[in-house]
């Protein structure tokens, strides 16, 4: 034993505590050595690697910052709500990353799934978990009117923003004058369209913050081990390291820097053919087709030109496995929006992994996982993993 364990082994026995650690520098294990294939995936997982988001497809004024601020006063604003009392911002709260913290959300009445995190929102070509809008715009819209979610009507809303002389001031800025409460409803409507547009330039702004993960990716990239060593400990390291190993499958669905192919995948939690049942994106792309604010829309700025994912997903996402798939939600700022899954039902990460780990039986549930052969451990420093994408203190 060397001179430092043994000192630390004396102040253990003297405090009467079990030796269970080790001396700072003693014995600890050699920082890993990435190999060039991991290295060139590690560059792909930084935060700094993200560019900037694509434009919010038909809304000209998605990166206008006088929209922004419209978008924010309106974010904050129960008065939009049927009852006056919920605002975006009920569900969608910054100390849980915009998320609500809920296993399913509660507006007006209690929905069935929970309020997805807004950060990097920017980044998503499909919105909501079914993904039944396309747009950033067209999405913010809906939670507006649902009668259980905030209840309100459009002609409603459009004259609560024409009679507050601040929302109206911010409005014109942008817009040009509200419309009159004896307008047309396709004046209304176009309005209303204008205020998903609002709000949707705000919720482009919210973005995740960096992580130890990336400082860790970071310090290995520029050949800098201490302060790798400082960034994340043993475990963290294994976990990203089984992160990104074949064994885990992780990078299939979780990559890039928002850790998320941004598309739908079905894990077995449709509950298909139960009174809970959830047909996620097989009933979103219905919806989607129907919506009156989709890529279509008459209500978009711009010709609607740039359409073919509405065609596209016939052919790329397979029917059958649609019943209860659900949009890969991103890894970051993961231990502020817990619980987990569409309906919260894991509280913990170990609960998630240990899922995937023991999934459902395929002859009685169809879905897409391959049981994962990892030990009690693994799951373990993979978790460890996972909540180290936490923003950096």
């Amino acid at each position: 034993m060397s001179r430092a364990r043994r000192v630390a082994a004396l102040l253990c026995a003297l405090a009467g505590a079990a030796c269970t650690s080790r001396a700072p520098g003693a014995d600890a294990p050699a920082p890993r050595t990435w190999s060039d294939t991991e290295r060139s995936v590690l560059a792909t997982l930084r935060l700094s690697a993200l560019r900037e988001p694509p434009p919010d497809p038909g809304n000209a004024h998605g990166d206008d910052p006088r929209a922004a601020a419209l978008g924010a006063a309106l974010f904050a604003d129960p008065a939009l709500s049927r009852n006056g009392k919920v605002a975006c911002q009920t569900c969608h709260i910054p100390e849980h990353a915009f998320s609500d913290g809920r296993a399913r959300s509660v507006g007006l009445a209690p929905l069935r799934r929970n309020a997805p995190s807004l950060l990097d929102v920017a980044y998503q070509r499909w919105l909501f978990w079914d993904g039944r809008a396309d747009s950033l715009w067209s999405q913010a819209l809906a939670p507006l009117e649902h009668p259980d979610e905030m209840g309100g009507t459009r002609a409603v809303i459009v004259q609560h923003v024409a009679r507050d002389p601040r929302l109206a001031a911010q409005y014109a800025a942008v817009f040009g004058s509200p419309p009159a409460s004896d307008a047309e409803p396709a004046a209304v409507t176009q309005a209303f369209a204008n205020l998903g547009k609002a709000l949707a330039a705000y919720e482009r702004t919210l973005r995740s913050r960096p992580s130890r993960v990336d400082a860790y990716v970071d310090a290995v990239l520029a050949g800098r081990p201490r302060e790798a060593e400082r960034a994340l400990d043993a475990r963290e390291v294994s976990g990203l390291a089984l992160f990104m190993s074949g064994r885990s499958g992780c990078l299939s669905c979780h990559h890039g820097p928002l850790f998320s192919d941004g598309q739908f995948h079905n894990i077995g939690t449709g509950e298909l053919g139960t009174p809970d049942e959830d047909l996620g994106r097989a009933a979103g792309r219905e919806q989607l087709r129907s919506s009156e604010f989709s890529c279509t829309s008459a209500f978009r700025d711009g010709a609607a030109s740039d359409c073919g994912h509405l065609t596209a997903m016939r052919s790329t996402e397979i029917g059958d496995l649609m019943r209860g798939a659900f949009r890969t939600p991103g890894l970051r700022n993961l231990p502020a929006t817990a619980p987990y899954l569409h309906d919260g039902r894991f509280s913990t990460l170990e609960e998630v992994l240990g899922y995937y780990r023991n999934p459902p039986d395929k002859a009685r549930v169809r879905h897409e996982l391959p049981p994962l052969s990892l030990s009690d451990a693994e799951i373990g420093d993979l978790a460890s993993f996972l909540r180290a994408l936490a923003p950096a203190t």
